[in-house]
């Protein structure tokens, strides 16, 4: 299996950051990770995030990260039957 050599940026750059801050080295790219799930977990609209990340749908950031998603897994149709019972729904 070949590797690609690591870029400038990661080289001159990323790796002498994380050294510098005591963290363990990483790839560039798992930054692109963590920010749809901070995003996410953030309560951003998740179409903003998946155009962020540049997917041409929703489907793949609900696919992959459907369980950051603000609300997701707590009390899924809470927010609707407020908003029923004249409540707010946000």
């Amino acid at each position: 299996m070949m590797t690609r050599p690591a870029s400038r940026v990661a080289e001159y750059l990323w790796a002498p950051t994380l050294d510098a801050l005591g963290l363990a080295r990483r790839r560039v790219y798992q930054t692109r990770h963590t920010a749809a799930v901070l995003h996410l977990a953030a309560g951003e609209n998740p179409l903003f995030v998946s155009r962020l990340l540049g997917h041409s749908s929703t489907k793949m950031l609900f696919e992959r990260y459907a369980p950051f998603v603000a609300n997701a897994l707590a009390d899924d149709g809470s927010r609707f039957e407020r908003m029923m019972d004249g409540g707010e729904a946000g």
